[in-house]
């Protein structure tokens, strides 16, 4: 676990942990360094509105990894940009082909070096394009984010681009796949409708108890199993505790599709399930977009006392707390979320919202680490929930 970052410019062009992170912190917020000021309605990543980036969080962490802040961009990026196949530049076929580079970091240190001394385009351009071909996933699935968001899909094609990554998937670590599986899953069609979960048996007598709400489901790895009443991870760490987390057959599951098409469906099926189950001021644990499915809900009209959302995407001008029906809400988050950044949302909800912010794990923990029963038990989280 990494508690301290690494400066950029104490990497070196080393390939050791700390300095691939700091590679790929820079090349994942290229996209939000070069987004245009005022009606960003241009950027699109395939289709999706871009979520504003004047975010301070971010700003903060990349100067504590020696880069510039979002708010000293000298430029911006007011369409999409043309990715230009020159003789140097990579090709998704090179990809798959080409043995590593020689001297590949040091020149990509050169690269991000010169891109920051002068922030132009032409020399972010050239540290995406080198960072594709990065040997280190992590850090060529950081640069492929911002190519998507920046690079106009007839240059750029993304299916192309995803699909050499896809065939590396068993190669993959866990947060690489996090990565891939959140830029692929934007190629995905919602389907043509979505049926309302069936009515329980009989409506429960009593105090609604705990809820857990998971956030979306990939294709590529459709079935965690962390909220699953008496097999799920975070479930069975949280049950000794909240002996009334809801541990039903007709627990609450949502189909997981990763668009607001999809999370409003789910926010409407999250309603009627708490209708009918009389679960109104009940408290819930909701991790990733089941956190703004969870909120959406109650813009609909769905109750709720605390709320502890963890790793939430924060699409504020979509999903937020403005309906005044979550009492006591609370953030928990890791350092630098970078499938959050490749989202496009925000790692943190606005001051004004007046949510209890928790930072827990080290830099570049994992978007999931925040549902893990290692870092509750680490940070005791169900003190929350008490």
């Amino acid at each position: 676990m990494i508690f301290e970052p690494r400066n950029f410019y104490d990497t070196g062009g080393s390939r050791d942990e700390l300095s691939l992170f700091s590679y790929a912190a820079y090349l994942i917020s290229r996209a939000q360094f070069l987004q245009a000021e005022g009606d960003d309605s241009d950027l699109l990543l395939l289709g999706r509105d871009w979520e504003e980036t004047d975010d301070a969080v971010l700003s903060k962490q990349l100067v504590m990894l020696g880069f510039r802040p979002i708010d000293d961009r000298q430029i911006s990026a007011h369409e999409y940009m043309r990715f230009f196949d020159g003789p140097g530049d990579p090709r998704p076929v090179d990809l798959l082909t080409s043995p590593e580079p020689e001297g590949y970091y040091q020149r990509l240190f050169e690269a991000i070096r010169a891109a920051e001394e002068q922030p132009s385009v032409e020399h972010i351009d050239a540290a995406l394009k080198l960072g594709l071909a990065a040997p280190d996933s992590i850090v060529a699935l950081a640069a492929l984010s911002s190519c998507l968001k920046l690079y106009s899909p007839e240059s750029f094609p993304p299916r192309l681009w995803l699909g050499v990554f896809m065939a590396r998937w068993a190669q993959l670590e866990p947060l690489s796949q996090d990565l891939l599986t959140v830029l692929s899953s934007a190629l995905i069609s919602d389907p043509p409708g979505s049926k309302v979960p069936p009515a329980p048996a009989q409506q429960k007598a009593g105090a609604p108890g705990l809820l857990l709400v998971h956030g979306t489901h990939f294709e590529v790895n459709p079935d965690p199993t962390w909220y699953y009443p008496h097999v799920g991870d975070l479930h069975n760490y949280i049950r000794p505790h909240r002996n009334d987390i809801f541990s039903g057959q007709n627990y609450y599951e949502w189909e997981g599709r990763w668009s607001d098409r999809g999370r409003h469906i789910a926010a409407k099926h999250l309603k009627n399930w708490i209708d009918l189950e009389a679960y109104h001021g009940c408290d819930v644990v909701a991790h990733s977009h089941g956190c703004n499915v969870v909120m959406k809900a109650a813009e609909m009209g769905a109750h709720f006392n605390k709320v502890v959302f963890l790793s939430c995407p924060v699409h504020w001008h979509k999903y937020n707390l403005n309906s005044g029906r979550i009492n006591v809400p609370y953030s928990v988050r890791v350092w630098f979320d970078l499938v959050i950044l490749a989202d496009g949302g925000r790692q943190k909800f606005p001051a004004s919202a007046n949510v209890a912010d928790e930072v827990v794990g080290g830099w570049f923990s994992g978007h999931s680490a925040t549902r893990t029963s290692q870092i509750w038990g680490n940070q005791t989280l169900e003190a929350k929930l008490i």
